[in-house]
Formats: structure tokens, C-alpha cells, sequence
């Protein structure tokens, strides 16, 4: 008798997700997206142990879940539901996840160019205010840095 190792938790619990999924017990549209989404679960991991003869990994499965439950893929699916169903089904509340504030930008940022990480906005170009205003910035705490260590540690002769 071989013992099955345990599966790590998924990223969200059944329940967790159902209840993103139906917000009103009589939403029969919201049923039938939870069920879709279950559906297209369970194909991947059919489809995983055809292509490689094993069962996806936890970090597939994982993965997998990221992309199938960002709020436009369930978006996707209450529209797959809602035209299976046809005109009789009830017209969707809208999603209950509330947008993000979006964030202040720093006013010392603009001097630099923005934040290090933000992509210009033509993604061939490059930020050469930014660039040259970081190396500036490099250049000056090197010197400082060196002119510390030869104050702190360096005895004159």
C-alpha cells in the first residue's frame, strides 16, 4: 500500500472561491461560471497528465490558479455562463472587488524621472533624464564614501 504524499493547500479554498464566484445563492449565472471554471480546472490537469504522463506539480497547479482567477478571467467566465444560459438568465451584479487607490507619486521621483522600475512610455526609448540623474547621485556617494574612509582610517604620514 502506497501512501499518496500530501498536496499543498491551493491558493484559494473551494469555499473562498465559490463565494467569489456567486455572491447570491439565486444567481444561477454565477453557478454556472463556477462550474465552468471548475471545468477548465480539471482539463488542465487531464491535459497536464497526457503531455507528461504525471499529475501537475504544485507549483503548476498554482500558476494555473494565479491566471484563472484575476478578476478578468472570472469576468470571462460570467460571460461564457450568462450566453449559455441565454436571455432568461439574470443580468450580473458587478464584480465586488474594489480598484486600488492609485498611488501618489513622489514629488522627489520627477526629478529622477520617475520610479526605477516604471517602463517609458514608447518601451525603445530611453529615460536619459533618469539614467543620468541616478549615476550623478552614484558618483556623488562614491566620492563621499571614499573621502570618509580616507578621513576615518588613513593616517597621514
Amino acid at each position: 500500500m502506497s501512501e499518496t504524499p500530501a498536496r499543498e493547500p491551493e491558493i484559494l479554498d473551494e469555499a473562498a472561491l465559490l463565494a467569489r464566484f456567486v455572491t447570491d445563492e439565486s444567481d444561477t449565472a454565477a453557478l454556472v461560471a463556477y462550474a465552468l471554471h471548475r471545468k477548465a480546472l480539471l482539463a488542465f490537469r487531464d491535459d497536464f497528465s497526457a503531455r507528461t504522463g504525471r499529475a501537475p506539480s504544485p507549483d503548476a497547479e498554482r500558476a494555473f490558479l494565479i491566471a484563472e482567477t484575476a478578476e478578468p478571467r472570472m469576468s470571462q467566465y460570467r460571460e461564457e455562463a450568462r450566453r449559455r444560459l441565454g436571455p432568461a438568465a439574470p443580468p450580473l451584479p458587478p464584480p465586488s472587488v474594489s480598484e486600488p487607490a492609485p498611488k501618489k507619486r513622489l514629488r522627489w521621483m520627477a526629478v529622477l524621472g520617475g520610479p526605477p522600475m516604471l517602463m517609458p512610455d514608447p518601451p525603445d526609448t530611453v529615460n536619459w533624464r533618469g539614467l543620468l540623474a541616478r549615476l550623478g547621485i552614484l558618483l556623488l556617494a562614491v566620492i563621499a564614501t571614499s573621502l570618509l574612509l580616507r578621513a576615518l582610517f588613513i593616517q597621514p604620514l
